[in-house]
């Protein structure tokens, strides 16, 4: 998966995610097993150096179709969101957690995109499963302009069917998802904000 981290609980996997997991050991022994049989290729000298410029890949915004799950969450001052009374405004909700480096690579993304649009767009951070002094630490040098909410139980990223961090969904003024992202997004990118300015 490009950008994100891959989380699956052990309840989550079917018999053939367990089938698979048995049998890596005997993949990677397949797998050496061929690379040993390979004759590496003669080497060429290098006559002359050049250097690329990497172009980072920027993750774009999806069209979906998905049931909006409820959402109904206290953020760090015990403050209660509900999704529900967002209606009428555009809300992004982010999925994300301190330990993931996408994650931290996206929040000053989302601190510019909320400052431009101020209440027209309406940001709802949802951490899964950490306490609120590690929030506050990793969120106190950011000047964070939107609600961080806590999913002490990962309850409502279970419900939004999340496995990867970040995970962006746009919902519209109705109420219903229009649009989702996995891995660190920029916001400020002109594609990704012209589909936003699409539901204003």
């Amino acid at each position: 998966i490009t950008g994100g981290f891959h989380m699956r609980d052990k309840d989550d996997l079917n018999e053939d995610d367990v089938k698979a997991i048995k049998e890596l050991p005997k993949q990677f022994s397949n797998s050496l097993t061929l690379l040993d049989a390979l004759e590496p290729a003669p080497l060429k000298p290098v006559l002359k150096y050049e250097t690329t410029k990497r172009i980072k890949k920027i993750n774009q915004l999806k069209k979906i179709q998905l049931e909006t799950p409820e959402l109904v969450l206290n953020d760090l001052k015990g403050i209660n969101h509900k999704l529900l009374n967002y209606r009428g405004k555009i809300v992004i909700v982010s999925f994300w957690a301190s330990w993931c480096r996408p994650c931290i690579e996206e929040m000053p993304s989302l601190v510019a995109l909320k400052e431009k649009y101020k209440e027209s767009i309406e940001i709802l951070a949802v951490n899964v499963r950490e306490d609120s002094d590690t929030i506050k630490k990793f969120t106190q040098s950011m000047n964070i302009n939107f609600p961080l909410l806590q999913d002490h139980d990962s309850s409502i990223t279970e419900a939004w069917k999340v496995y990867v961090y970040p995970s962006n969904f746009i919902v519209d003024k109705t109420g219903k998802v229009q649009f989702a992202a996995t891995g660190a997004m920029d916001w400020q990118d002109a594609k990704i904000e012209s589909q936003l300015e699409s539901l204003l």
